[in-house]
């Protein structure tokens, strides 16, 4: 009640809508034990992996980090953020939007990046808070437009990596799914003939078994190796965005 209810106007990503409130409000444990399990359908038959709803996820998520810090009390703020604040002594409202807006310019993520080129936009056509930018910050108008140009390449080159690595990840899921049916019929055709005591055809399924187990850890390890990869490629999108922005 004290943080309002779910926001009626999202279908993709209302969850982490209501986690950032909570998060603002109450302490947050984390509780190493797996509690809950996720259903992964087969033929994107998940909302949130199904193409046609990426356009939304990504406005909803859009809607989501444009009230990010709203509200947020500036204690809460200066201890999950500190370590990545330009001016970790920031003593005024003009200071801590600029701060806001920063955080956001920093994401690696390029939607987030938009959001925060819009506010920092807005917020510099005011005469004073772009003094403030440039002389506090070093931040100057030149350097909003070359961010703005910058993110126009990276966004195109984010969404484009974005679809390859999602259609890959889709493909490799139904893969090892065909592979864990194919596993789980093979150990129950294996517990029918242990009763019926065939030893040869015994034999053939267990070998069967441990290649889907061999193939099951091989896509893990994939799937890892990947996300690796993704995490560098969205490091080195950053630091080019950076070289670009102080041209």
């Amino acid at each position: 009640q004290a943080v309002g209810p779910y926001d009626d106007t999202a279908i993709q990503s209302q969850n982490l809508e209501m986690w950032i409130r909570i998060a603002k409000h109450c302490p947050i444990h984390v509780i190493e034990e797996i509690l809950v399990a996720q259903t992964v359908r087969p033929g994107n038959g998940n909302a949130s992996m199904d193409p046609e709803h990426y356009g939304r996820e990504e406005f909803e998520l859009r809607e989501t980090y444009r009230r990010f810090f709203a509200g947020m009390p500036r204690s809460l703020f200066r201890e999950a953020f500190g370590a990545q604040l330009r001016n970790s002594g920031f003593a005024t409202e003009t200071e801590y939007a600029l701060e806001c807006t920063f955080l956001l310019l920093d994401s690696p993520l390029s939607y987030v990046q938009t959001v925060g080129l819009e506010q920092l936009s807005t917020l510099l056509r005011d005469p004073a808070t772009l003094a403030i930018a440039e002389t506090t910050y070093g931040f100057t108008l030149q350097m909003l437009w070359q961010r703005t140009k910058a993110l126009n390449a990276a966004q195109w080159q984010s969404l484009r990596r974005c679809g390859e690595e999602r259609q890959w990840y889709m493909e490799q899921r139904d893969n090892w799914m065909r592979i864990a049916e194919e596993r789980d019929a093979r150990i129950a055709e294996l517990e029918t003939l242990v009763a019926a005591d065939q030893h040869e055809r015994i034999a053939q399924l267990q070998a069967a078994v441990e290649w889907h187990d061999e193939q099951r850890q091989l896509w893990h390890r994939i799937a890892e190796e990947q996300t690796m990869l993704r995490h560098r490629r969205e490091a080195e999108v950053r630091l080019r965005l950076g070289a670009d922005a102080d041209l």
